[in-house]
Order: structure tokens, then sequence, then C-alpha cells
């Protein structure tokens, strides 16, 4: 049986892959001898790890593709041992993994985005290199689709784990609204500030909004708040940490997510199990993973912040959430 498994990413800041290393290690430690860790490009700003005796964690310096002797190092890491299991996670530990394993590792890529910034070289030698991969462990059926359309071999579908013994439901909801992401252009939150304005505006002008996430949009979130009124009914929280965001969603009745694009959004299901009703743009797989029969509280909308608000002020409805 094989005893030594190694995890690596690129690297290990805030994230949902990040997140996901956290939630597997712990399990992972008890079932293996040895559990190996590999960040190519660690920062200040990394999550913190639990310590475990058989963990033992690497930190190279790779912040590009081509720094070779870095590569060296990772290599020579990789093939300490023959009989292992390697789980890679983004771009450049998905190469070296594919080029420094040797015919008795088993290798498994793990797709957690659906990576448009990609080019079409970049792709074609992910193509090329997952002839050496076991499995291409694809979280959404959006990652997946794109991986089968740039040729990826050996391809299945396997949503990301989720840890719901850190789940408490609480009664008492005092937030209608939260956000959770990164302040960057792929998450939009541009569509969300524009339909809680309306709300603000119109319908609901003592609704409250909490947003968690830093980013680099994130001054500019807070200034369009302020310059259109309404931003003494938001809390921006930057980046949290999980149970602190769970905390949160656990008072909060509404989570919204309006990415551009998402590969699996972790947050939506999080929300789900403390209790929260889910309005989300069509994304990272949510027609898979978002229960949309019986009017339970999870909505699917297009980009447009009308239709975006009329749905928000839609589940704050008593048919969903009693009095307290």
């Amino acid at each position: 049986m094989t005893q030594v498994i190694t995890l690596t990413i690129d690297g290990f800041k805030q994230g949902g892959a990040q997140e996901v290393y956290r939630l597997i290690i712990p399990i992972l430690v008890k079932r293996f001898k040895k559990v190996r860790l590999i960040v190519l490009n660690p920062t200040i700003l990394d999550l913190d790890l639990p310590k475990f005796e058989n963990l033992e964690v690497f930190k190279l310096k790779a912040n590009r593709l081509t720094k070779f002797g870095e590569y060296v190092k990772f290599r020579r890491i990789i093939r300490t041992y023959e009989d292992q299991i390697i789980i890679s996670t983004l771009f450049i530990s998905h190469i070296w993994t594919a080029l420094s394993k040797i015919n008795a590792t088993k290798l498994i890529w793990l797709e957690q985005n659906t990576y448009h910034s990609r080019s079409l070289s970049q792709w074609k030698l992910l193509s090329l290199l997952s002839k050496r991969v076991e499995k291409v462990i694809c979280v959404s059926r959006d990652i997946l689709n794109i991986s089968k359309e740039n040729k990826l071999r050996n391809i299945i579908l396997a949503p990301n784990p989720i840890n719901y013994s850190n789940f408490n439901l609480n009664t008492r909801r005092t937030i209608d609204f939260v956000f959770v992401g990164r302040m960057t252009e792929q998450k939009n939150p541009y569509l969300l500030l524009k339909a809680f304005e309306l709300i603000h505006l119109n319908e609901k002008p003592e609704s409250v909004l909490h947003l968690i996430g830093d980013g680099p949009m994130l001054g500019e979130v807070i200034d369009y708040a302020t310059n259109h009124g309404f931003s003494k009914n938001c809390v921006f929280h930057k980046a949290l940490n999980i149970n602190e965001t769970l905390r949160i969603l656990s008072k909060s009745k509404v989570l919204i997510s309006t990415s551009h694009i998402e590969g699996f959004g972790l947050a939506r299901l999080e929300a789900l199990a403390v209790g929260c009703c889910v309005i989300s743009t069509d994304t990272g797989g949510a027609r898979d993973f978002l229960p949309l029969e019986n009017n339970i509280g999870t909505v699917i909308v297009d980009f447009d912040e009308n239709e975006l608000a009329k749905k928000m002020l839609s589940l704050l409805n008593k048919d969903y959430w009693k009095k307290d």
C-alpha cells in the first residue's frame, strides 16, 4: 500500500484551491505515513497550516515556469519516493509534476478553475503532458467542458469536499445580504453593488450588505458605495479565515455570487450548509450543485442588476424567514 502522498501548488494565499488542501491534509495525515506539501511561490500572505508530525512542508521560490534552479530542487523532492501519489494544483505545478514523475508514481491534476487566461500554447503543453497523468479531476462541469475542448486526457468530474463539522445553524439572521470573494473583475462585485443600490434607494433603505474579501478592486468598491450614498449599509471585512466567514454566513439570509467566471464557488455550498438562501450567476457548475426545485431559496440569475435586485428582495420574504 502506498505510504507517501505529495501535494503541490503554485501558491498558498487565500483561495478555493488552497482551502481544499487545508481541508484534506488533516484527513491525509491519518491515511498516509508521510504527507508532503510543496508550495512553489510562498508569500507572507499565505494561509496557516495545522502542524502534524508526518506533514513535511517545502517552500521554493518559483514564481515562473522557467525557474530552472527551483525546478531542479522540485524534481529532487518529487523523486525522493518512487511509490507515491502526487496531487497537483495550478499551472506550474501541473507542468513540473508531469516532467518530474517516474513511472511508478501516480499523478493527479486538480483543475479548480476554467482558466480562460491560459494561452493556447499553455493548453497545448498541458494536453501533451496529461498523458502522463492518472486522472485530471475537474471540480465542476464548466471546468470539465473547457478541459475537454483543450484535449486534456483522463478527465473525470468530482466536486470539491466540504467539511460540515464546523457549520452551525443560527436561527437569528441579522444580516440581509452577504458576498464572499476577492474584489476582482472575475468576481464582478459591481453587479451586486448596483442591485443593492436599487434596493437601498427604492425598496428597503435599512437593508444591510456584508462583503468578505480583499483584492485589487476593494478601494474602488468602497468608493462606489460611499459616492452612491449607501456605504453606511455596507460592512467590509476584507479577507477572513474560514471560521470567521462561516460565523457571518450563519447570521446572513442571502448569499450573492455574481462571478463572470467561476471554478467551483465553494462559498455557495458553505452558505447553503449554514442555512442561507443563495443567488448565483450561471457559473462554476451552479446548475449541477444548486438545488433549484421546490422553491427552497436557490436562484440562478443573468447579469442584470434589476433582475438581481428583484430576486434579492424576494428571498427576504417572510415565507423563507420567520421574524425574530
